[in-house]
């Protein structure tokens, strides 16, 4: 797992976007086992999106809300078999990998828990059987306990599916839980890096110092 920090506006979402080809890049390029990515390729993008997935940060705004999970999963099904006709998938065994079952394959969206969503935009992702996974301040918006059920469940598919992370994150305590590894930003530019519980411990850049400082006094302030 790779953690990604930086403070709002240093461009980690952008990258992320980069990386499964949303945004075009207007310089660099992006290669995956030396295999160079040409953007404006369709080829190439599907390529890129079958090694690479992203899930959003707002996991229930990423459903559909007058779609059902069967319908918002089947379409991700039928999109990889029209490019292949051998691909295969069961949609059961994936929800199953999420810790869900199928009765909630005729629900919507406005019917499932914000952990429950999540996991769906998780299935989904892992219906491209993708190589990295990268979670863009996923686990943002949810409580406590089902965060950890969550960064619980990355590390079961890590372990289960050998799959890659990229995890972007403002608290420190999931990079430091989950993540091998990380880089910090600023303005688009990786100013640190290195394995995450040395740079955490031991910051040298000041943005890498900063934003410990800010989530430290942020949680401060939510147990004084």
């Amino acid at each position: 797992c790779m953690g990604i920090m930086g403070e709002s506006g240093s461009g980690k979402s952008t990258l992320a976007q980069l990386l499964v080809g949303l945004l075009i890049p207007t310089k660099g390029n992006i290669s995956i086992n030396g295999r160079k990515i040409d953007c404006m390729s369709s080829k190439d993008i599907r390529f890129l999106r079958s090694n690479i997935q992203l899930v959003m940060q707002d996991g229930r705004g990423s459903l559909h809300p007058n779609k059902t999970i069967r319908w918002l999963l089947q379409e991700v099904v039928d999109e990889a078999t029209k490019h292949d006709k051998e691909w295969q998938i069961d949609i059961p065994k994936i929800l199953n990998d999420v810790g869900l079952n199928d009765q909630v394959l005729d629900r919507k969206q406005d019917s499932l828990s914000g952990g429950e969503c999540l996991r769906i935009s998780i299935a989904r992702a892992l219906l491209m059987k993708p190589a990295i996974l990268i979670c863009d301040e996923s686990t943002t918006s949810l409580d406590a306990p089902t965060r950890d059920e969550i960064i619980r469940l990355l590390l079961y598919l890590m372990d289960q599916q050998k799959l890659g992370l990229i995890l972007i994150a403002h608290d420190d305590s999931i990079i430091r839980w989950i993540a091998k590894d990380i880089l910090v930003l600023e303005e688009g530019e990786i100013v640190e890096k290195g394995l995450a519980n040395e740079v955490l411990n031991h910051p040298q850049h000041q943005v890498t110092k900063n934003i410990l400082h800010a989530h430290a006094t942020l949680m401060e302030k939510r147990n004084p």
